[in-house]
Order: C-alpha cells, then structure tokens, then sequence
C-alpha cells in the first residue's frame, strides 16, 4: 500500500489493522511510519506501543497490553471530545467485551473490562465480567478479590454471592463459602439457587 509520506493517522491504522490481525512486525513499521510523519493524540504513545511490538512478550501478552492502550484512548478520546460522561461508555465497552468472549478472544475482552473497571469504578458488570475471566484462568485470588469488593458493596446482589461463594468452594473454603450464603439470605430468603447451593456445601462438609 502506498501512503503519502505525512498522513500519521494513515500508517497508525494501518498499524491498527495490522495488530488486530496479530502480525506484528508490519504493525511496528506502520507505527514507526506514524512516529516519523507527525504525532497522535497524548492519549495513544506510538512509542509505548513500539516498545510493547519489539519486546520477547508472547503474542496473548502483547495483543492484552496493546488493546488495553486502544480501549484506553479510546475512552480518553471519547470522553474529551464528545465531552460525555466516562459512565455512560461503559454499556459500550462491556458489550464489546462480552462480543470478543463469544468470539474466545479473552485477551481482548478482559483488558476492556479492566479498562472499564479503571476508568468507572462503580461499573459492576466490567467488575463481574473480569472476575470471571480471572476465575477461567485459575487466577483464584484476583478473581475472589472482585467478587468479595462485589459483595460488600451489595449484599443483596445474587450474581455477586453465588459467584463469591462458588470461589471460596473452590479453595475448599466451605464455612466462609456457606457464611456468604448465609449473609445474602438474609436479604434474600426465597433464593431458590443459594439455598440450594447452602445445602450442597453443608453436605460436602
């Protein structure tokens, strides 16, 4: 493809293309284009995504570092121009992500909820989303650090209790698993699925 020589947004995406696409080496040149015609936007570092191309990571490590760096200006960018609130970009990103899960893309979608957890702390679902993620992948203690921070926040949230406890379970932690149980019956008594699982847990004990 033949680029004229000072269009920076033309070779950056390029270099887009190129890293979704996973090659990373034309993504580095295109970038190296970018950085040599002109400058981006303070929210993308062409320099950090330089870096990030010429290092020994392996490719999921490199694909997660660098679509965290995109959905991170993407945000910024959004933000700042269209002058909206973070919040409301959050049902956005969360969609994207759940979109890239079904796709088995998980790289991608986790740095999207994280991205989404960073910039919207009070966004439960990224938080949900990620701990998921962090439970797939064994990440055990992470995962269970997202459900806890969940929980407390709202004791009557299902999704958060079950998960928690399903995790604690998980590390053979049967009475704390059981005391969360406990803890969202109390706001919740009809819940079929946690008295189900409460009886579960006290037989395996």
């Amino acid at each position: 493809v033949q680029l004229a020589p000072n269009y920076v947004h033309v070779h950056y995406n390029v270099g887009m293309i190129h890293v979704f696409q996973k090659a990373w080496a034309p993504a580095a040149e295109a970038f190296r284009k970018a950085a040599a015609t002109g400058s981006l936007p303070a929210s993308f570092s062409l320099q950090r995504a330089l870096e990030i191309l010429d290092s020994s990571r392996n490719d999921d490590d490199k694909e997660a570092e660098l679509f965290a760096m995109i959905a991170d200006a993407r945000f910024r960018d959004e933000a700042r121009t269209q002058a909206v609130r973070l919040a409301s970009l959050a049902p956005q990103m969360n969609a994207m992500g759940l979109a890239y899960l079904k796709q088995g893309k998980s790289a991608r979608a986790m740095a999207l909820f994280e991205l989404t957890a960073t910039h919207v702390p009070g966004d439960r679902i990224s938080r949900t989303n990620l701990a998921a993620i962090r439970f797939a992948r064994k990440e055990y203690d992470k995962a269970l650090a997202l459900y806890e921070a969940l929980a407390k926040e709202d004791p009557a949230d299902a999704v958060a209790a079950m998960n928690l406890a399903g995790t604690l379970a998980t590390q053979g932690r049967w009475d704390t698993a059981e005391t969360v149980l406990l803890t969202f019956l109390k706001h919740r008594p009809d819940h079929s699925e946690a008295q189900a699982l409460l009886v579960r847990l006290r037989s395996r004990k």
